[in-house]
Order: C-alpha cells, then structure tokens, then sequence
C-alpha cells in the first residue's frame, strides 16, 4: 500500500459515560501511524467529560460544547476541527476490532470509487447483526440488512448500498467539503446520515458496506424505538427527508401516495394525531424552502 492518509475519527457525545471508555480504550489502540480523535462533548449531564479527560494521549482532542448540538451539529463541529484527509465518524457506543483504521485506508485505496464507507455492526453479544448496509422505500422507511440476523458469514461481501448509518462511517475529507457536511436540519439525529449518503450518490459516488470494518455498536443493543419521543422525531425526520429529497414526480406518483397508505394503516395507529402536526409543520418548510427557495434561518 502507498503511504498510509491521515485519519480523524470523530465521536461526538451526549451523555455517553455508559459506554464511552471501551470506545476511547479500542481507538487509542489501533495499530495506525497517523491518526487523531477528535471528541466533541455535547454538554452531557453525567461524567462523559471526565471520562474522557482521564485518557492522557496527545491523539486525543476534546472540544466542549456549551449546549447539545446534536448528531449533526456535533460530527460538522468535529470535521471542522479537525485534519485528516480521511473522516471517519464513530457514535460514542461504537467499538471498533483492532485494525480497523487500516482496513479504512485500505478500502479507500483499493476502491477509488467509493465515496462513502459503512461497516458492518453487530450488536453487544457480538454475533448478532445490527447493520450491513440499508435500502430506502417508499414510504422512506429505512430496510437494515442483516438486521436482527447471527453472523455466519452470510454478509461478508462488499457491496453498494443506498445508504449506510452514521454509527461508524468514513469519507474523504474532499467529499465532506463538498458535500457541507451533515444536514443540521435533521437535528439532533435521525436520517442525517442517509441524506449525505443520498447526496453523496447524486455525485455520482458509490456507498460501500465494507464488512472488513467491524465495530460492536453497545448503546443501541438498549435503545427503545417504541418511546414516543423517539416515534415523534424519527418520523418527523423521515418525512422531512423525503420532501427534501425526493424528486417532485416521484413524490407527487410515488411518495405521498405511499406515505398515505402508511398513515391509513394499521402501522400508523399510535402516531395519527402526532402525524398531522408532522405533516403540517413538513408542508409548511417545503413551502418555504423547495418551492419559495428560501434559505434556513441562522
């Protein structure tokens, strides 16, 4: 391999103390000449900044935030102050295998066409698949393969997706430039990731799944997707994102007819009433923004 790029890995946090340090600990560890952390502390309440200020390693860099910026506010602040020609965006519950930032800069070297690279994530128990890659439907419901499924090698290809999460994902910094980083309208989280992946492909740069690049994704082992507040702004992301980005023909035929058929059905019944005021407030930006081209406020 030619001389090895630069590598920042970017992990912002938010009340991250549960697992934070095993991801400190498997970073600092990896066997990679040229590589800096750059940890963006979310204004947590509990002991994530002391946390990470107990780690002594100059690779380490921790910028403090006066309040949450969220997914998206805290990665752009993170890639701001960063250097490396090569990105890679970690969640704070994130452990990656040893080796991993080599596999990064191989998969990078070896496929000058990818724009985007995804690993594949397994949940804590270490053999059950979170992540290997996703599909975008309509309604904009997102597929995870291999989600929910033991690893049996059943996903050890490397293949192109539509989309691949933000929990650990790495992109040249060029492409980050050019792309503006992530949307901070999808703030504090939820399809941000797979709008840049969208946007990324509309360059005409590929999203790998690289399944080489293996992390353990702990937090989300108990993450509760049945919470109301988690139901409330994951949908109002969601339909954010397909009014942003889908084509007005495929959105008029295609997307709201299907998004109709979703809010009709069974799927929808604990979330009609919340739903409408989705819709409502969702119709209003698009108003402002697609159809009078008027920029988002500062």
């Amino acid at each position: 391999m030619a001389e090895l790029p630069s590598i920042s890995i970017i992990i912002p946090t938010y009340n991250s103390a549960a697992w934070l340090r095993p991801t400190l600990e498997a970073v600092l560890a990896q066997d990679y000449p040229d590589f800096e952390v750059v940890l963006i502390e979310n204004a947590s309440a509990d002991a994530s900044l002391a946390i990470a200020e107990s780690f002594a390693d100059a690779r380490l860099r921790i910028i403090r935030n006066a309040v949450n910026r969220g997914f998206s506010g805290g990665n752009n602040d993170g890639v701001r102050a960063s250097r490396g020609e090569i990105v890679f965006l970690v969640n704070a519950d994130a452990i990656m295998d040893p080796g991993s930032l080599r596999e990064v800069a191989r998969a990078f070297a070896e496929r000058p066409d990818v724009g985007i690279l995804g690993a594949k994530l397994v949940y804590s128990d270490g053999e059950t698949l979170q992540h290997c890659g996703g599909t975008v439907g309509f309604p904009a419901h997102c597929t995870l393969f291999g989600h929910g499924e033991k690893d049996t090698g059943q996903w050890d290809e490397v293949r192109e997706v539509e989309f691949v999460v933000g929990a650990a994902m790495a992109l040249r910094r060029s492409l980050w430039d050019r792309l503006g980083g992530f949307d901070e309208d999808f703030n504090p989280a939820y399809y941000e990731d797979t709008d840049l992946c969208l946007r990324c492909r509309q360059l005409g740069h590929k999203v790998l799944y690289w399944p080489r690049l293996r992390l353990i994704h702990v937090g989300y082992a108990s993450f509760k997707t049945t919470d109301l507040g988690f139901q409330r702004l994951h949908h109002r992301n969601r339909v954010w994102f397909t009014f942003k980005d889908c084509p007005l023909p495929a959105l008029l035929l295609r997307a709201i007819p299907a998004e109709l058929g979703w809010y009709f059905s069974h799927a929808s019944a604990n979330m009609r009433l919340p739903m409408l005021r989705i819709y409502g407030r969702t119709l209003k930006k698009f108003v402002l923004r697609r159809v009078l081209r008027l920029s988002r406020p500062k």
